[in-house]
């Protein structure tokens, strides 16, 4: 994840900036297509619940960018330490399944 700098730098001369803007769209979308593939992994050996790839990185990724922003505006790393489960809420992994 790229985190706050990049958001930063996004909302402020994506707009002004070809050049930044173009790179920085480059950037986001070999981003997202990781989080998608890993995603769709996932998907594929049954680990979560049926889901829509793109929708699930979106959302990871914007919960993620959100965890980091609070931490950095409230100074308190403590505030990361939801990172670690927040895959599994909002991925829904499935409960494993035991063989009789």
């Amino acid at each position: 994840m790229l985190g706050w700098p990049f958001f930063t730098v996004g909302c402020e001369l994506g707009n002004q900036e070809p050049t930044v803007s173009k790179a920085l769209r480059e950037i986001e979308a070999a981003e997202l297509f990781y989080f998608e593939s890993a995603i769709q992994d996932a998907l594929d050996q049954g680990i979560i619940e049926p889901a829509d790839p793109r929708a699930e990185a979106l959302a990871l990724r914007a919960a993620v960018e959100g965890v980091l922003a609070r931490a950095r505006i409230l100074n308190d790393p403590v505030e990361l330490t939801v990172l670690t489960a927040l895959p599994i809420k909002i991925l829904r992994l499935k409960s494993p399944t035991v063989a009789l």
